[in-house]
């Protein structure tokens, strides 16, 4: 205890007023203390300042899912990003901001007397006498701005809006409280000790952050006549839906698009009085093993419900638009009927829906699956005429970037729909997470 008073008043004097002045008295042991000491103010300050973040993001006030630590921990292998965030990132950026806070290190100063030789021996001491001086005289001024400098770099790691600009100092508060702390170990004892002390921390940070990463699993369960699996996905994945005889599948859907599903709904008409629960993304994998005798999709919304504790509950609310689908050129239509009826494929039952950033392909689908997936797409009330009464099943691409009026041609001119406006009451699901 009376060492971390000590290490902890030293600190406090340095920061107050930064000096440089190193510490030879320390032994191995004593700077490992010191080492872990720091290191917990450090995760401490980083702990309140996320806490804070989080609350600001949590009212919509600002966005940090698109930093650029989410992207790598999506997209690159774990030994990759170790190596990159734990070792070789933190061994630059101490280079570059820690290694010039000593003055014999510093290679802009070094440079600069270099270049006075030409001026001659005398010049060159008379000069680097000069420097000495000032860098005593204006060290605090330099630990504090280049600890700044090195918070604001780290506002790069986002995608730069005028919300990330007014939030800065909360964003950057801890990797510039860092930076100071660096600062010191670099100082008063050693660069490698500055280095170990960010190694260290960001190998912690990323370590959490993967394991945070990894799939939840909330429900697996095989009975005898069927199996279900739940998982909540905290990664970015591709949005895919597979509808078989047997197997029903969502990888990285929304709970709100799988409601629907279960309670033959369009999304639109699905509320809740916790929209963040709703927009969960889950993996869901259900394999009947006895489908004649189960209600696959009341089964399913059962232990969903019983996961997610919640209740649905329907209501009929007046609304002033809806668009039907309707069928307006039967002989286009035919045209993409499912290859799958068309050869009398024992899968005729499964239906496949993937959604990319160019366009979602369709296999194997109802004319109410391609109004359930456009009112997913637009958000717009897009229903099927069930009054045709066309069971068959089409495939259908659709080119994600189409404006509405676009889609509108592209379904007439490719398959024989028509969007049609009409009026009428509709039946809202109300999702009550108790």
């Amino acid at each position: 205890m009376k060492f971390i008073k000590e290490t902890l008043n030293d600190l406090v004097v340095f920061l107050k007023n930064p000096i440089e002045k190193q510490d030879n008295t320390k032994t191995i042991k004593d700077k490992i203390k010191i080492l872990i000491v720091v290191l917990f103010i450090d995760f401490v300050v980083a702990g309140i300042m996320m806490g804070i973040a989080a609350i600001i993001e949590h009212f919509g006030l600002i966005n940090t899912e698109d930093h650029l630590l989410y992207g790598l921990l999506e997209e690159s292998p774990v030994w990759l990003i170790l190596l990159l965030i734990a070792i070789i990132v933190p061994f630059i950026e101490e280079l570059v901001f820690r290694l010039p806070l000593r003055f014999k290190y510093n290679y802009f100063l070094r440079f600069t007397l270099l270049l006075s030789y030409i001026a001659g021996k005398k010049n060159k001491i008379r000069l680097e006498n000069c420097l000495k001086t000032l860098w005593n005289k204006y060290f605090r001024f330099t630990f504090y701005s280049i600890a700044l400098v090195f918070g604001l770099v780290h506002l790069t790691n986002y995608d730069i809006a005028i919300a990330i600009i007014i939030f800065a100092p909360i964003l950057i508060c801890s990797q510039f409280v860092g930076g100071l702390l660096m600062g010191y170990l670099r100082v008063r004892y050693s660069f490698i000790l500055g280095f170990i002390l960010h190694a260290v921390y960001n190998g912690i940070l990323i370590g959490a952050s993967l394991i945070a990463m990894n799939d939840l699993e909330k429900l697996n369960i095989d009975y005898v006549s069927y199996s279900l699996k739940i998982t909540e996905v905290s990664k970015k994945e591709s949005e895919s839906s597979l509808y078989g005889r047997d197997t029903i599948t969502f990888n990285a859907v929304k709970m709100k698009q799988i409601i629907a599903y279960l309670v033959y709904e369009d999304e639109y008409f699905i509320t809740s009085n916790d929209t963040n629960k709703l927009n969960t993304k889950i993996k869901l994998n259900f394999i009947n093993h006895n489908f004649e005798h189960l209600e696959v999709k009341e089964t399913i919304l059962k232990h969903l419900s019983n996961t997610y504790n919640f209740e649905i509950k329907y209501k009929i609310v007046a609304n002033d638009e809806v668009i039907y689908i309707q069928t307006a050129d039967i002989t286009k239509l035919m045209t993409n009927i499912s290859s799958n009826l068309q050869t009398f494929d024992k899968s005729y039952y499964a239906s496949s829906i993937q959604t990319t950033d160019n366009k979602i392909e369709m296999k194997n689908v109802t004319l109410n699956e391609l109004a359930r997936t456009l009112q997913t797409n637009y958000k717009k009330v897009i229903k099927y005429d069930e009054n045709n009464l066309n069971f068959n099943k089409y495939d259908f691409t659709i080119p994600t970037k189409l404006s509405f009026e676009e889609l509108k041609e592209h379904l007439y001119t490719n398959y024989g729909l028509l969007l049609d406006n009409s009026e009428t009451e509709v039946e809202y699901v109300y999702v009550d997470f108790l």
